[in-house]
């Protein structure tokens, strides 16, 4: 009876340990979980300082999350946007959704694992760190939404001037030429029958020449405003009937083993053909070589001659035009010149 009424206020005396020591683990971790918290946030803070553009990385260390990421909102654009002005889509889940506010308007969403709602702390602490540089990441993401629309805008204004280039070769290849060449074989008919008018006979011979001279002429318009070889053939044929044509003897190389979007063979053909009527005009040059092939995804066109240099896409309407083209797919014109001669070269991205 004894032993066992002793044995009470032991369990008693054990029971008030065990919660104790729980009461003060429980404070320690508190403690230690304050103190990661504020280390973390002063972290961002210096972290955000020393770059304010780039907050995406910095918030997910203090938040400890790897997967979070960010987003913008763009006003001009009338949505979301991340650091490189790419559409985002918030996620239906609200959890894992925290607003940034500025001034009192939503600037920007935090993307995060819904475990973080448990440390409510801590969040509002990052988004309060977050919200002193919002503005310059902001900034950011508008400034590559804008130069992404540009350049959009730009392909859709070459795509649409390309379509009508090929309507309007279209009309003259089946219109006016389809007219002079009729007109042409009338005459030779009407010359067989006149027979033995010398006079008339003349007059028609020459009326057919100056046929002949307009067919040429409305042929090479017509080719300038789309090389009708390029779209039936390819970008092979096209290329040796330039180079057939050419005022100078020219090497070619084509090593491109797959038809690729029309935008990009247009480019690369006029990359050519403009820099062949260069050549022939300005360099002096005895001979070119023209290399076309595929590597890493891109048809890279190089033009080389061993004429005497100083062009410049600058100054000539027409090598600036071929820049235009060239970087509004996304590409790059470049051109090394010098006393023995100029290279041009543009990369033309295929994806």
């Amino acid at each position: 009876m004894d032993r066992c009424g002793s044995s009470h206020p032991t369990r008693a005396w054990h029971r008030r340990a065990k919660s104790t020591a729980l009461s003060t683990w429980a404070f320690l971790a508190g403690l230690i979980h304050a103190q990661l918290a504020r280390t973390a946030v002063g972290d961002l803070v210096v972290d955000l300082h020393a770059d304010p553009a780039d907050l995406r990385n910095p918030l997910a260390r203090a938040l400890r999350d790897p997967s979070l990421s960010l987003a913008y909102w763009l006003p001009q654009f009338g949505s979301w946007a991340d650091q490189d002005g790419k559409p985002v889509d918030l996620p239906t889940d609200r959890r894992r959704v925290t607003p940034i506010e500025r001034n009192g308007a939503h600037a920007a969403v935090l993307i995060h694992h819904p475990a973080l709602r448990d440390e409510p702390e801590l969040l509002d602490s990052v988004v309060a760190a977050a919200a002193m540089t919002l503005e310059t990441g902001r900034l950011q993401a508008e400034l590559h939404a804008t130069v992404a629309e540009l350049r959009a805008s730009r392909e859709r204004v070459l795509d649409a001037g390309q379509k009508e280039r090929q309507r309007l070769e279209r009309d003259l290849h089946d219109g006016a030429q389809q007219r002079l060449v009729a007109l042409s074989l009338s005459l030779g008919v009407l010359q067989t029958k006149l027979g033995a008018d010398p006079d008339a006979l003349v007059e028609l011979t020459q009326a057919r020449a100056q046929i002949a001279v307009s067919l040429a002429e409305l042929r090479d318009v017509a080719r300038g405003l789309h090389p009708a070889v390029l779209s039936a053939h390819g970008l092979d044929v096209a290329l040796e009937s330039l180079a057939a044509h050419a005022p100078l003897p020219v090497r070619l190389s084509v090593n491109v083993d797959r038809r690729v979007a029309d935008a990009v063979e247009v480019a690369a053909y006029y990359v050519v053909c403009e820099s062949l009527t260069n050549i022939g005009k300005h360099a002096d040059a005895r001979s070119a070589t023209v290399n076309v092939a595929w590597a890493n995804g891109e048809i890279v066109v190089e033009v080389v001659d061993d004429g005497r240099g100083g062009a410049d896409s600058e100054r000539g309407s027409g090598l600036r035009g071929l820049a235009d083209r060239v970087e509004a797919l996304g590409g790059r014109l470049c051109i090394w010149t010098s006393r023995d001669g100029t290279r041009v070269r543009a990369e033309l991205p295929c994806a």
